[in-house]
């Protein structure tokens, strides 16, 4: 028979989980990173509509989220029709979005995010619209305190 864990071994456990789940968070400089999204597949397309693209090289390179597959010497932007340019919070899971952000020169601590992450929440009861807004890092957050 299996023994549950102690109220101190859980606690542990719990930490522990916390702590690989805030590592697993992209930094803000990948936050940053161009994607695209396939509207539309074409004869001998590589990616299926809805697919997730990494931007690479300059935008010499797209590498599918997931499959990985690569393409090298696509011009996406000159295919509206099929591909749409990702801001940087869209299509993003709420685990994946930072706890900080920044603007002309204000840096603040996020409280949450609704409306498909276009809209953050501050924990003073304020909102705001994420398009007018970067990730931050902690570093930015707590140098902005001093």
């Amino acid at each position: 028979m299996k023994q549950r864990p102690t109220k101190e071994r859980w606690e542990i456990l719990k930490q522990a989980f916390m702590k690989t789940e805030a590592t697993n968070k992209p930094s803000a400089e990948e936050l940053l990173k161009p994607r695209i999204k396939v509207i539309a597949d074409w004869p001998g397309s590589h990616f299926e509509a809805d697919e997730i693209l990494d931007v690479e090289r300059y935008g010499a390179r797209l590498i599918s989220q997931k499959t990985g597959k690569s393409v090298n010497g696509l011009k996406y932007d000159r295919y509206p029709h099929l591909f749409k340019k990702l801001d940087w919070w869209e299509l993003r899971q709420p685990s994946e979005m930072p706890d900080y952000v920044k603007r002309e020169g204000e840096v603040r601590k996020v409280a949450g995010w609704s409306g498909c992450n276009s809209v953050v929440e501050f924990g003073d009861n304020i909102e705001g619209a994420t398009s007018f807004w970067l990730p931050a890092t902690e570093s930015e957050y707590v140098g902005e305190e001093k």
